[in-house]
């Protein structure tokens, strides 16, 4: 043991640099973490961006197929605008996904031909979903195929300024375990819908990445205490996780988040409008 610790004591250590080493240690981790953080932002952007091909050759082989037959457009059928039917709106890009999310909406419902369904779209899939929704029926429901950017909506802007919603990754990283959740987020769309469907007294947005498992008709009887928007609350992420999108305005960092963005959200928007 003596010569145990005359031998220890004989090491010079210096504890400046001892300290300096694990700074630099920890500083080359957090630097690692953070490139990986930013490369799997980015390949998770070009994955959702990258039209797989099979798709790819579906929404033109749709829109060949529109041009070719040139089916006749129907009159506007008066349910399109009717206060007292159930109205949805997806906005989407994506044929399938549309179509998943219509039929199972339907396939639940206990009465289908009370459903309307608005599908905004964006100019390069309007034709190959006006064919998709041209030729497949879903029980008695109506589907309306509507192109954003032949809406004139934004005063004094350009339609093209309208973009599709877009979704919040939000990345928790700790010793014991890394997860990833996500929270769709309202686009310019979002506050146009009073202007898109002037007549409608209440509509209920639906995602193009859900599948709807039973009917929802119930939440056309849901008292709104006089509120305008109602969202399904998303307590896996706190606002707290999402501060450096919310920016400096005040809020519960330990309250919920909700689908489709979070509370004063058309003042914010316009005030970044303006």
């Amino acid at each position: 043991m003596e010569a145990t610790i005359t031998k220890a004591k004989s090491a010079v250590v210096d504890c400046n640099n001892v300290d300096k080493k694990l700074s630099q240690l920890v500083d080359l981790t957090d630097d690692e973490a953070n490139f990986h953080m930013k490369q799997s932002a980015f390949l998770y952007q070009l994955a959702v961006q990258t039209t797989p091909k099979s798709l790819h050759c579906l929404s033109m082989r749709l829109t060949v197929e529109y041009f070719k037959t040139s089916p006749d457009e129907a009159a506007l059928s008066e349910s399109l605008m009717n206060p007292e039917l159930h109205h949805y709106v997806i906005f989407s890009n994506n044929v399938l996904a549309s179509s998943v999310v219509v039929n199972s909406t339907v396939m639940h419902a206990k009465v289908s031909r009370k459903q309307v369904f608005h599908v905004l779209t964006d100019k390069q899939s309007f034709f190959s979903m006006k064919m998709w929704f041209f030729t497949n029926s879903y029980k008695d429901a109506t589907v309306q195929v509507l192109n954003i950017e032949d809406l004139d909506l934004l005063e004094g802007q350009s339609s093209s300024y309208l973009s599709m919603p877009q979704e919040l990754r939000v990345s928790f990283l700790s010793t014991a375990k890394s997860r990833t959740e996500y929270i769709s987020v309202f686009s310019h769309l979002h506050y146009s819908l009073p202007r898109i469907f002037p007549a409608l007294k209440k509509i209920i947005l639906l995602d193009d990445d859900i599948v709807v498992q039973r009917d929802i008709s119930a939440l056309w009887n849901l008292d709104m205490n006089g509120k305008v928007i109602g969202a399904e609350q998303f307590c896996i992420v706190k606002m707290g996780a999402i501060k450096n999108y919310l920016g400096q305005e005040n809020y519960d960092a330990d309250s919920c988040t909700w689908m489709s963005g979070e509370k004063d959200v058309t003042r914010t928007y316009q005030g970044l409008v303006q």
